[in-house]
């Protein structure tokens, strides 16, 4: 079922994307992918389905297995990571004080960007928090703050 947090992120992408005409439901990735396998080749669709099939305790181990001191680091990492794949690019090399609004990504990138982070890391980074601009420091901390206690 749609959850409250879904549906204000969802609104919250439509009031953003200055839409006209607005439609939202629930899809069952997994469904859908099984039946149009060449749409799960494509990065923007790369793991939607997934989130049907995993659960989130698996998605959040690493909350337990990296010590707190090291956390931001290693979601720094996984934000390079996932950088790498959206734009196809060496991210490895990006200083972590550079604005992710400075990088160039386009809002179907952003999207791919979110989407990757979610499957990697179990945590929902909305867009408003991307269009604040944060650094890669500024998100990595954002990302550990959201770690369930």
């Amino acid at each position: 079922p749609l959850t409250v947090p879904k549906l204000l992120d969802a609104l919250e992408q439509a009031v953003a994307g200055d839409y006209t005409e607005l439609g939202l439901f629930e899809v069952n990735w997994s469904k859908w992918l099984s039946r149009h396998p060449k749409a799960a080749q494509g990065s923007l669709l790369r793991g939607l389905g997934e989130e049907n099939r995993s659960d989130s305790t698996s998605e959040l181990a690493w909350t337990t297995e990296i010590p707190t001191d090291c956390r931001v680091d290693y979601v720094l990492s996984k934000l390079r990571e996932v950088l790498e794949e959206v734009t196809h690019t060496e991210a490895s090399t990006v200083d972590e004080d550079v604005r992710l609004s400075d990088l160039g990504l386009d809002s179907l990138m952003e999207i791919e960007f979110l989407m990757g982070l979610r499957n990697r890391l179990g945590i929902q980074v909305t867009t408003g928090e991307m269009q604040r601009g944060p650094t890669l420091l500024e998100l990595a901390t954002l990302i550990v703050g959201k770690v369930p206690a």
